[in-house]
Parts: C-alpha cells; sequence; structure tokens
C-alpha cells in the first residue's frame, strides 16, 4: 500500500495518460492518490505559486522531497478554500509530491492547475462565478424560503399552533440546503467537502421529516386519516433510521459503496412520498391535500 514513507519507490505513470481527466470512477473515493511535479523559480526573488486539484477533496498534503528523497511536510493552507500556497526560494527548482483524498460523493473532478499569486484572485473570481445562472436563481429560492420562515415563524409565535413551528423548521432546512449548496458548489476546502459529502444529504432528510410533521399536524391524520397517519409515521422513523445508518457509515467507514446504496434509497424513498402525496391528493376532495399535492408535483418537476 502506498503511503508518504514508500511512495517514491512506487511506480508512476504520467499525468498525461491518465485517462480520468475530468469525472472520477467511484472506486477512487477511497483511495489516497499522489502526483509528483518539479517547479522551478527563475525570478531572483522569492516566489509563491498556487496548486489547485479541483473541488472535490477532503484533503491535500503537500511534500517537499528533500536531498536523500526525504518528504518534508509543508503547513496545509488549503482547507479554507483548497488553494495550496507553495513558496519557491529565488533560483529555486525542486520536486514535490501531493497527497489527496476525495470528497466522499458522486461525481467528484479532478484537473490539476497551477496559478500564479497575482492571478489567484481573478482565477477565483472566473472559477467562482462560472455558472452564474445557477447562483442567481439559488438566492432567489434563497430569499422565497427566508419569507416563508419569517411567516410560518410569526404564526407559530402569535398562535403555537406547531404545525407553523414544523413548517418553519422544514423551510430553514431548505433554506440552508439551498444556500449552502449555491454557496459551496464550485467551491473546496473541508466545508464545502463536508457539506456536499454529508451535510446537504443530512438537511434533506431532516427537512423531508419536519415536512410529514407539518402533514400530520396540518392534515390532522391522526383523526381524519388514521392509515395515512400510520404511513406518516413509518415514513419519518425509517427516514431517521436511515440517516443514523448513513452517518455510521460516512463517519466510522470508508465503504463508499454501502453509502452511496443507502444515499440513493433515501433518495427514492423521499422521491416515493412526494408521489404518494400526489396521489393521496388526487383521489381525496380536500382543499388543503389537493394544495399540498400541487405542491409535491411542483417540487418533484423541478428537481427532475
Amino acid at each position: 500500500v502506498a503511503n508518504p514513507d514508500n511512495i517514491l519507490s512506487q511506480p508512476w505513470i504520467k499525468y498525461s495518460s491518465l485517462k480520468q481527466k475530468h469525472f472520477i470512477p467511484a472506486g477512487w473515493v477511497n483511495k489516497t492518490v499522489y502526483f509528483k511535479f518539479t517547479l522551478e523559480n527563475t525570478n531572483e526573488i522569492r516566489d509563491t505559486i498556487y496548486f489547485f486539484p479541483g473541488n472535490s477533496f477532503r484533503s491535500i498534503t503537500c511534500y517537499k522531497i528533500l536531498p536523500s528523497d526525504i518528504l518534508q511536510l509543508i503547513k496545509d493552507e488549503s482547507k479554507g478554500d483548497g488553494f495550496q500556497p507553495i513558496a519557491l526560494a529565488a533560483k529555486e527548482k525542486t520536486s514535490f509530491v501531493i497527497e489527496l483524498n476525495f470528497t466522499k460523493r458522486n461525481f467528484n473532478t479532478l484537473y490539476l492547475v497551477m496559478i500564479e499569486k497575482n492571478q489567484l484572485e481573478s482565477y477565483q473570481k472566473i472559477f467562482y462565478t462560472l455558472n452564474y445562472s445557477e447562483i442567481i436563481i439559488g438566492y432567489v429560492l434563497c430569499g422565497l424560503l427566508l419569507m416563508m420562515i419569517f411567516f410560518n415563524g410569526a404564526n407559530f409565535s402569535l398562535g403555537r399552533k406547531k404545525e407553523f413551528l414544523y413548517n418553519c423548521l422544514y423551510a430553514i432546512c431548505m433554506f440552508l440546503l439551498i444556500f449552502f449548496n449555491t454557496y459551496a458548489e464550485r467551491r473546496s476546502g473541508v466545508f464545502a467537502g463536508f457539506f456536499m459529502g454529508y451535510f446537504a444529504f443530512a438537511l434533506l432528510i431532516i427537512g423531508t421529516v419536519f415536512y410529514i410533521a407539518f402533514t400530520r399536524k396540518f392534515l390532522d391524520t391522526k383523526t381524519n386519516y388514521p392509515l395515512l397517519n400510520k404511513i406518516f409515521i413509518y415514513e419519518e422513523k425509517g427516514l431517521a433510521v436511515l440517516l443514523i445508518g448513513f452517518s455510521i457509515v460516512y463517519f466510522f467507514t470508508n465503504n463508499f459503496w454501502l453509502q452511496n446504496i443507502l444515499e440513493n434509497s433515501t433518495k427514492i424513498i423521499c422521491l416515493a412520498i412526494g408521489i404518494l402525496y400526489i396521489i393521496i391528493g388526487i383521489k381525496q376532495k380536500n382543499r388543503l391535500i389537493n394544495y399540498l399535492a400541487m405542491g409535491n408535483a411542483i417540487l418533484i418537476l423541478c428537481a427532475s
């Protein structure tokens, strides 16, 4: 197994011959990837260049290769934004080894770039706003959800009705999900990796549970629809169990295959819940249920 102690003696392949130039295979997620390269500072003064492998990494560890093939650990300054500075003395030519660990999610990307210090700010601005239209849509949705939060929060504070509390908590989860997804979609660093790998999924599940609780209370399913109430209770408990299982696998194992199965299964269940709302709305001649059904139909259509 390759590690920093024996990595220099391992067989290397050229980056130009690597077939995976954009999205990496799922089998790479729990593997550690190493890159070796040489940098030369032709200037008469000390200079810094920034290494950036993309926005799909839990950690970026940089080593400087000293004489006698000794690896010297360089201070990790990539945790905030994913850009690792590498300083070179005047006229220095040195080789480096980079150790990369991917974020635990699907659709991880890999593209290595070196950015000069005076070009870093411009590069980041362009990179972060490459999907400008999606950013605008995301923040508009956040504004609508924020109004929903204020509305439900005000109604709960006035009437102390739990349905407004549950709907407010649901809106908060969706607000955080869309806001941070809009912010972190093209960003790197520890928080962006954690959000894309775990926190976004957790917000989706917790928000769905609050929405089911809101529906039960709003329609008084315990009294008016006993069978539907039982189904909703089983769904709440099932989603809670799946979230706990997903959390255990994510934090305490490296079994990305099982993590992926749990995540996809849970999303299918959430989709099934939405379809169930629509079916119930069609069968029931209740205006409130019809409104919920229409809302879920729009949600499913937009999500697809």
